[in-house]
């Protein structure tokens, strides 16, 4: 009996069968040769909706099916029977391996690796791609992307194309990344207080962990000469560590009033003085640190209300920009810690991480689900919020949901941004209102209009600079009387 309505078709390997399916949720089995149907594939407990794909194996032996509200079927093609049903998995794809022991599938940005043996013994199986961020970096070269997920996993990426290049899994996830100035090497940092040196080629760690007292760690950093790791986390301390003996090198930490130190959420190095670290805190303070007296440096309070998460440096090492809890961006200068600008609130979760565009004109901040584009001369928001899709529910509560890490491209065409239970984004950076405008226009407005419209008191600058200058017209004479 034909099924009523035909939705997927598959040929076995040996080219001996063929299977369909359709809206009855049974799998029909066909002979190639005789164009007679000489099975079916159904079990009361499958209970699928319409089947929308239907797969091999590569030795034939298994077949997968697919429905239309995400139930996978896993069936034996000898036995003609059913083996395990995953119940409603946000997939869209799906195909087996060689001989059926791992579904593969492709749903919710994620690649989906599903060990079926494990699964049938009611053990869990794992999910594996574009999992929840919860670190990324770009070596500076741009050569490369690093990026680490939930779940223990670590992505080498292209950082042009995103393409993956290589993948590991490691016991315990990565919460922190940072390249070396080469690109040749980084540093993670984990949840359980251990740091790790990576050889970015081959993606393999480099001598022993550097076992640290930070209980988690929240942020490493290569000085500019990458000579020195610099680590710190939950129990506001920095440890500095030379990067070829992989011994500690010096200890930093500042007690609050009250005596007991403040947990560290951000490190990052001044590029053009690599004394010089910045840190974030708990406590909402912005600290600069002297890396050989290993003392903070007496500057102006630089404080926010609640935590600090972010702060870095600008490319030349003048300015420092701060987010946190408050979702407020704060812009200091780095030598004096007085307060240059802000924001009104961003972001109402609060800015989880911040970074400077390469030329240090853009400041791209991300909290919530939103990714805000910042014009640090200007000092304005250079075009609405993009707003990252909410998609998957995290199995980690300590880190939070949301945007949690971002990253211009270091030539500063591109941003990624990610986090816990929404999309990772990768796009090109938003252009400025007045550079859009000025692309629309052919001129700029005359010395007249400038001196009418704005001041004669203040000197001509033109709005668009690759736009020219029209000469004024001349003066309108009064009609006369005269013939």
């Amino acid at each position: 009996m034909l099924p009523n309505h035909v939705t997927t078709v598959a040929i076995s390997p040996d080219g001996a069968h063929i299977v369909s399916a359709g809206r009855d949720d049974k799998v029909y089995v066909w002979s190639a040769n005789s164009r007679q149907s000489v099975d079916q594939l159904w079990d009361k407990d499958a209970n699928a909706s319409q089947l929308e794909q239907v797969a091999f194996s590569r030795d034939g032996k298994r077949l997968v099916s697919l429905g239309k509200k995400g139930e996978v079927l896993l069936w034996s093609v000898v036995e003609r029977r059913l083996l395990h049903k995953f119940e409603q998995l946000p997939l869209r794809d799906v195909s087996l391996d060689e001989d059926g022991s791992h579904i593969l599938g492709v749903g919710d940005g994620m690649i989906w690796i599903i060990n079926t043996e494990d699964a049938m013994a009611d053990k869990a199986y794992a999910t594996v791609g574009w999992r929840p961020i919860t670190s990324l970096s770009f070596d500076p070269t741009n050569k490369h992307a690093v990026s680490a997920h939930e779940g223990g996993l670590i992505r080498l990426l292209d950082s042009t194309t995103f393409k993956e290049k290589k993948l590991r899994r490691v016991k315990d996830p990565p919460i922190a990344l940072a390249f070396r100035h080469d690109g040749e090497r980084f540093v993670s940092g984990d949840a359980y207080g251990q740091a790790l040196l990576w050889n970015t080629t081959t993606l393999e760690p480099i001598g022993r962990p550097l076992e640290t007292d930070h209980g988690e760690v929240r942020a490493v950093a290569f000085t500019p000469d990458g000579n020195v790791i610099a680590t710190t986390g939950a129990d506001g301390v920095i440890c500095f560590w030379d990067s070829q003996t992989q011994n500690v090198v010096g200890l930093a930490d500042d007690e609050t009033k009250e005596g007991f130190l403040s947990g560290i959420n951000s490190l990052a190095y001044n590029p053009k003085h690599e004394e010089y670290i910045v840190s974030g805190g708990d406590d909402g303070r912005i600290r600069v640190w002297d890396t050989k007296s290993f003392k903070a440096l007496d500057r102006s309070p630089m404080v926010h209300v609640g935590r600090v998460m972010s702060a870095v440096f600008s490319p030349d090492g003048n300015l420092i920009a701060s987010g946190g809890d408050d979702g407020v961006l704060r812009l200091w200068d780095s030598e004096t810690g007085g307060l240059i600008r802000c924001t009104n609130k961003l972001t109402v979760e609060g800015i989880r991480s911040l970074s400077y565009s390469p030329d240090g004109s853009l400041i791209v901040a991300v909290g919530g689900n939103l990714v805000v584009f910042w014009d640090v001369q200007t000092g304005y928001v250079i075009s609405y919020p993009i707003q990252a899709k909410n998609k998957w529910k995290s199995d980690r509560d300590d880190i939070g949901l949301g945007l949690m890490s971002v990253a211009f491209s270091p030539d500063g065409q591109q941003f990624v941004a990610g986090g816990s239970n929404v999309s990772t984004m990768i796009g090109p950076i938003p252009q400025r209102w007045p550079t859009l405008l000025c692309q629309k226009l052919l001129l700029n407005t005359t010395y007249e209009r400038w001196r009418e419209l704005v001041s004669s008191d203040i000197d001509y600058i033109p709005p668009c600079h690759d736009l020219p200058i029209p000469a004024d017209e001349p003066e309108r004479q009064s009609p006369s009387g005269s013939d």
